[in-house]
């Protein structure tokens, strides 16, 4: 089986963090731990963020269509 591209885009309280590397994934599984891997990180680093229940990861595949949208407090928990 051939790896995908996907790209995940966290958005937020009017704001986007887009992903524009992308990673390349093998099965949906692990396009999910991955988001999940990425919120913590980004949970952790961003100190300006007060309330994440307002943001989400958008996960895109290499033509650029959403395949999944997640709330933030879904991927992490805390």
């Amino acid at each position: 089986m051939k790896a995908t591209r996907y790209f995940f885009n966290f958005t937020g309280e009017g704001r986007t963090l887009v992903d524009e590397g992308g990673v390349e994934l093998d099965n949906f599984e692990q396009v999910k731990a991955y988001a999940s891997k990425r919120a913590a990180v980004l949970r952790e680093n961003a100190y300006m963020v007060e309330d994440w229940t307002e943001w989400r990861v958008e996960i895109l595949d290499s033509s650029l269509r959403v395949v999944l949208t997640l709330p933030l407090t879904e991927c992490v928990s805390g």
